[in-house]
């Protein structure tokens, strides 16, 4: 009975063993995988790519904040201006806005010559064309009506 009882105490004590190999090996694993983490290489090339990902969005950003892009507010306003100062007699025949509402040109015709200045001082009073100055104005006699051209920039 004494070497059953003895192989028994081996068996557990091999089985204890087992267990506990199973457990440094798995922390022999651990370690691994915490020095790759800590590999110079490996954070180099984790920084480099960080980097280059940091570079490309800052890019993102900059081409979304640039005003030429992404402010269609001035072409806006200026639309909103005209459709406000709406005036009978007076057809628009073609607008043209460029540099976010900046430079600005219209041509069209008025019924009555003395529509046009009254049109260009209700115009004046509109936000979006404070402080514009027109470089060209053309007026020319179209049949019974007169047409004419309103241009912030020269053609030149």
């Amino acid at each position: 009975m004494l070497l059953f009882s003895e192989q028994r105490e081996l068996d557990k004590q091999l089985a204890d063993l087992g267990n506990t190999s199973r457990i440094l090996e798995g922390k022999i694993e651990l370690e691994a995988k915490k020095s790759q983490l800590y590999n110079p290489d490996v954070l180099n090339a984790r920084l480099s790519h960080l980097r280059k990902l940091r570079y490309q969005k800052e890019l993102l950003l900059a081409n979304l904040q640039d005003p030429k892009l992404t402010n269609i507010r001035g072409f806006t306003n200026v639309l909103t201006a005209l459709a406000r100062q709406h005036r009978q007699g007076v057809a628009i025949e073609k607008i043209e806005v460029t540099e976010n509402g900046a430079l600005f040109s219209m041509e069209g015709e008025v019924e009555n010559p003395l529509d046009l200045p009254a049109y260009i001082l209700r115009l004046g009073r509109e936000e979006v064309f404070w402080g514009m100055s027109f470089e060209t104005i053309k007026i020319a006699e179209a049949g019974a009506r007169l047409s004419f051209e309103l241009r912030s920039w020269s053609e030149s």
